[in-house]
């Protein structure tokens, strides 16, 4: 969850987020070389980390993981207790062993992103991973990304030139959300509440969504495993390090 938009009067998550949270274990799970850094106690930093709620769950299905540091410039203090270590600077990280970099929808933050790109392949071990999530498509940049203060939305061919430039591979991709793009669209010129859900996790409602987006997600992933790559709200890259 966004710190950003997060409201002590409704802690629900929304479905979007509950969902992208099982899909990206998935995702991780069938990529050899992060299911190995998962299994064997890698270490890994979850930048935008929010609550740490995605961390938190890494953290339980693995716990073989000795640490995972999350950090997010939202968090108000930090707690180095237990596996998740939550930091709000990410200066305060060590990063000798760091195998795997999570950013989910993190980049399309940073003003300069090549630049954070740079910053982190240098604090990324030889080889290792890097996690991607963006919004997806500059013509649908709406009132809500200016809220969040998003400077940009991508499309993969910007992103992996820019992925490339800064010294990273792209090992897989695909974009993701494709039935929330109507929704987008006729929501461009709005703000209020499209952060938020007021239902429960348990609830129908929430259930059926989640049903509905489990089915686009699945639809294109495997799809983009035989090279059709159809449009979405979001956008995933898995990256290596590369030595240029």
């Amino acid at each position: 969850m966004d710190l950003s938009e997060r409201s002590e009067n409704n802690t629900n998550r929304h479905p979007w987020e509950l969902l992208r949270t099982s899909c990206l274990m998935y995702e991780m799970k069938k990529n050899t070389v992060i299911k190995g850094i998962l299994k064997n106690g890698g270490s890994i930093v979850d930048i935008g980390c929010g609550d740490a709620y995605f961390s938190n769950k890494l953290a339980s299905e693995y716990p073989s993981l000795k640490e995972i540091w999350g950090v997010d410039i939202f968090q108000e203090k930090d707690n180095l207790n237990g596996t998740v270590k939550i930091v709000n600077d990410l200066k305060k990280v060590p990063f000798q062993k760091t195998q795997l970099f999570l950013m989910m929808d993190v980049l399309e933050h940073m003003k300069d992103d090549i630049g954070y790109l740079q910053t982190i392949k240098k604090k990324l071990n030889k080889n290792g991973r890097v996690l991607i999530t963006v919004p997806a498509f500059p013509s649908l940049y709406s009132l809500h990304d200016k809220e969040l203060h998003h400077y940009r939305r991508y499309q993969y061919k910007e992103l992996k030139k820019k992925l490339n430039k800064t010294g990273f591979q792209v090992e897989s991709w695909h974009y993701f959300y494709t039935s929330l793009i109507i929704g987008r669209l006729l929501t461009k010129n709005r703000t209020e509440n499209l952060g938020g859900w007021k239902r429960s996790e348990r609830n129908i409602i929430t259930k059926l969504v989640k049903y509905i987006l489990n089915i686009d997600y699945i639809i294109c992933y495997f799809l983009s495993k035989i090279g059709i790559h159809i449009g979405g709200l979001s956008l995933l890259i898995i990256a290596r390090h590369t030595d240029k």
